[in-house]
């Protein structure tokens, strides 16, 4: 009797199904791409069959939202052009399978949409999109202690999670969202709170980083257990010294949730990923020159600190030679221009694999462009290209009408900033890998792209509310 009473609540309203399932994605996305593809399954067909039962209501409430719309219009656009140059590529088949199980999963921004205009009250949105973070914080925070683990021991420690690119590629769209936490949801927001938030994050971090590379430090296991724990102790000091004041104190308050941070950010490191790297690193350069002076100067400290650290000082130096070795990225990216112009149109969805039989002197493992942009225009053609660029200058426009430092505009205005800082920063570190191909990246890209349209039309309705 229970579970049909579920089902017919299901049938009225799926919507709160799928809002669990979207927290499921989040919980999922750090460690399984299988449950992570689940769980937006789920998510696309409870709003799919709630939107059958009310189209009119639906349709006639985007229709209202230009700035939602224009975005649909060019994720609409970029996906005909991939259906036209099928027509001009290899492997026809196989590329419209591709070409529409990419498709659907361009319904996560609309899924996400839905969910919270249609399921929460404008006072309810605010606070289940900090519980959408907030789910995502803790999967990816444990997910570093894994990765921590794994470099401590040695070897890949049980149970396996996806790979150091899509683990430091979704660190680059939390990243901003980590940073600015206090930042976003603060009503009151003080300069001097983010600072004190982030502060013993950085010695906790500094431990976490001795514990993983003792043997690259040359240290005994003893003084890096006894270093790792003096760090927290001290962090945990400073954050009772420190004690953060202000509305959002029962989310932060927690030297737990200061403990995931930390791990994040050190198996972000621990994962040596250049494109990473520097797109966190614009993203902080842009997000602390805009909160705070003080902020910018002590994370550049930590910075340049981390540079003389051997491994991370060899990775970045390495970076010319690897560049230009023998079927490195310049190899293929000069193959990749020669290509795009004997086939203006496109070698066809997922097919840059091709690029091996154009040149077989590459690697195996080098099955695309190692570029966003690149890559896209060599598959779907300059047309293509040109609609993925337009997307995301459609988005910065958005934000330069919606955004204001205006405290009367609050919370929603300073999260679209937040977001838009990490859907480019997932750009800039598509600029040497192909993180647009990347699923588990993607999904949370497009789930954070859902969460900004929502953002800007609830700050832009503020907004008139005040003029």
């Amino acid at each position: 009797m229970k579970y049909l009473k579920n089902l017919v609540n299901y049938i009225q309203d799926p919507l709160p199904l799928a809002f669990n399932f979207l927290i499921l994605y989040c919980i999922a996305s750090a460690f399984s791409i299988a449950a992570s593809q689940m769980a937006i399954g789920g998510l696309l067909f409870s709003v799919i069959f709630y939107y059958s039962k009310n189209k009119l209501k639906i349709n006639e409430f985007i229709s209202r939202d230009r700035k939602f719309l224009k975005l649909l219009s060019l994720l609409t656009m970029f996906f005909v052009v991939m259906l036209i140059s099928l027509n001009f590529g290899f492997k026809q088949i196989h590329t419209f399978v591709e070409i529409i199980k990419f498709g659907i999963y361009f319904l996560i921004p609309v899924a996400v949409y839905i969910v919270f205009f249609f399921l929460f009250d404008s006072k309810e949105r605010i606070t289940k999109v900090k519980k959408v973070f907030m789910s995502l914080f803790i999967s990816h925070g444990i997910a570093g202690v894994h990765t921590i683990l794994s470099n401590n021991i040695g070897y890949d420690f049980k149970p396996s999670l996806p790979g150091p690119l899509s683990e430091s590629g979704q660190f680059v769209l939390l990243f901003p969202l980590l940073f600015s936490f206090p930042y976003i949801f603060s009503e009151n927001f003080r300069k001097k709170e983010v600072f004190s938030f982030l502060v013993p994050i950085m010695f906790m971090f500094l431990g976490f980083l001795f514990f993983a590379w003792f043997a690259k430090f040359k240290i005994s296991y003893l003084v890096a257990v006894i270093v790792c724990l003096v760090c927290m102790a001290f962090s945990y000091y400073i954050f009772k010294l420190l004690r953060i004041k202000g509305n959002f104190q029962s989310s932060l308050n927690s030297f737990f949730f200061l403990i995931l941070f930390s791990s994040s950010f050190t198996a972000f490191v621990l994962n040596l990923k250049r494109g990473p790297w520097f797109a966190v690193f614009c993203e902080f350069i842009f997000l602390s020159a805009l909160v705070s002076k003080r902020i910018f100067f002590s994370g550049s400290l930590l910075g340049v600190m981390l540079v003389f650290f051997s491994p991370i000082y060899e990775r970045i130096a390495s970076m010319y030679e690897h560049f230009f070795i023998t079927g490195g990225r310049f190899d293929m990216w000069k193959l990749g221009f020669e290509l795009i112009e004997r086939f203006p149109l496109g070698l066809g969805f997922t097919n840059a694999d091709l690029i091996r039989t154009f040149d077989p002197s590459l690697p195996l493992l080098h099955r695309h462009m190692h570029n966003n942009i690149l890559n896209i225009v060599l598959e779907t053609g300059v047309m293509g290209g040109l609609f993925y660029i337009f997307f995301f200058y459609e988005i910065f426009s958005t934000l330069r009408s919606t955004f204001s430092k205006n405290v009367e505009v609050g919370q929603w205005s300073r999260l679209c900033l937040v977001l838009a800082t990490s859907i480019f920063g997932w750009q800039i570190a598509g600029v040497v890998e192909y993180n647009f191909g990347d699923g588990e990246i993607r999904f949370m890209a497009l789930l954070l792209l859902g969460i900004y349209a929502v953002a800007t039309r609830e700050a832009s309705i503020i907004r008139l509310e005040k003029t």
